[in-house]
This record gives C-alpha cells, structure tokens and sequence, in this order.
C-alpha cells in the first residue's frame, strides 16, 4: 500500500486535487481510501455532494493518522490520499512523515513561494520523496509557460526544489465538478481540466509502481 499526501498553503489546491486523485485511482481500478485531517472538511462535503462512498473518506485529527493508515494497509487498500490543514505545524509534519509521497501544492506568485519551500525543505529534512505541483495557474499559450509559473519554476529550480513538469490550469470546470460531488475526470471527461489531471495522476502512478516494484523485489 502506498501513501499520498498532499499540502500547501490556503488555496492552493490540496482539497480539489485529492479528490480528483483519489477519483482517478478509483476509476483505474485501485482501492483507495481518503484520510481528511483539515478542520475545514472538504473532502467530506464533496461526499456528501456525491451521495455514495465508493472512496471511503475517515475524518480525524493528526495524531490519527498512523493508526489509520496502519487499518488501510491491514485491510489491503492499494492507496491512501491524505488531505492536510493549510498550516504547518508539528502534527502536519507528523502526517508528512508518514508518506511515500508528499505532494506539495502551490499557485504561482511571490505570496506562495516561502510557503512552498517550507515544506520541501521540510520534506527533505524528513528524507520523504516529494514534488511542487503548480495549481490554479494562468493557461500555457503556444506551449509556453505563464510568466507567472515561468519565474515561480526558476525560483524552484535555484532552490533545488523538484517540479512536476506540467502544471493544473484555472478552470471554472474544476470547482463545478466538486460541486457536483464528482472528479473532473468523470465531470467533464474530455476536458482540458480533465486531460491535466490525467497527466498528473500518470506522473503518479509511474511513482508508485516503481516504489512497488521495489518493495516486491
């Protein structure tokens, strides 16, 4: 069983993107549950949109999560999607530690970037493997970045901090689809929205497979 954690400042995307994760483990035929450590509780406002549990979602506070990872792994779930509180504190730490991938969540612009580099430095203080995710960022043009990710990706590159290569657009389809109760994969399956979360959740699986590769040899 692997682990996933995303976090990030406020806004930045963890929420949405744990979900639309969790989602598209589902629909490739992985058991995958959600733990939700934010006291804001979106991911269990987006069930109760959704109207079923086919992603098993459990609430809980920080000092929580161990044990329910430990009960995920025992009754063999393949995947298991942690959705973190904006601030960072020893607790989060705690829940970072626990991963075998933390995904960093960040919008590009200068208000972000202290954040973000908190928390990989963090992550590499811990030895955990982690990535910067770009979220909620202006539209690529003619296959060039934003000068907005332009500069937030050079500022990562100076810092060593590692970058998904591609990055999650602003689009209104995202926030419709949780709303909906739904991913956007399954919202809006042909979308554009729908097509960076494909890449993301690829990018994903490729790390995972290969850290279950290792584990099985």
């Amino acid at each position: 069983m692997l682990v996933l954690t995303f976090v990030g400042k406020g806004g930045s995307g963890k929420s949405s993107t744990a979900i639309n994760t969790a989602v598209l483990a589902m629909l490739g035929g992985y058991r995958v549950g959600v733990v939700d450590t934010d006291p804001q509780a979106s991911v269990q406002l987006w069930q109760a949109y959704r109207g079923q549990k086919d992603i098993p979602l459990q609430m809980c506070r920080p000092a929580e999560v161990r044990e329910l990872v430990d009960q995920a792994r025992r009754s063999q779930f393949d995947l298991v999607v942690i959705d973190t509180p904006p601030q960072m504190d020893r607790s989060t730490a705690v829940t970072m530690a626990l991963a075998d991938l933390v995904c960093v969540m960040t919008r590009p612009g200068a208000f972000d970037l202290s954040v973000t580099l908190s928390r990989t430095r963090l992550a590499e203080r811990q030895g955990v493997n982690h990535a910067v995710i770009i979220n909620l960022a202006p539209p690529v043009r003619n296959g060039v970045d934003a000068p907005l990710v332009a500069d937030l990706r050079d500022a990562l590159k100076i810092n060593e901090a590692a970058c998904w290569h591609g990055q999650l657009t602003s689009r209104v389809a995202v926030p419709a689809a949780l709303a909906n109760g739904q991913g956007i994969a399954e919202f809006a399956p042909e979308g554009l929205a729908a097509a960076e979360a494909r890449r993301l959740w690829a990018a994903l699986e490729r790390r995972f497979e290969e850290k279950l590769h290792a584990i099985e040899a």
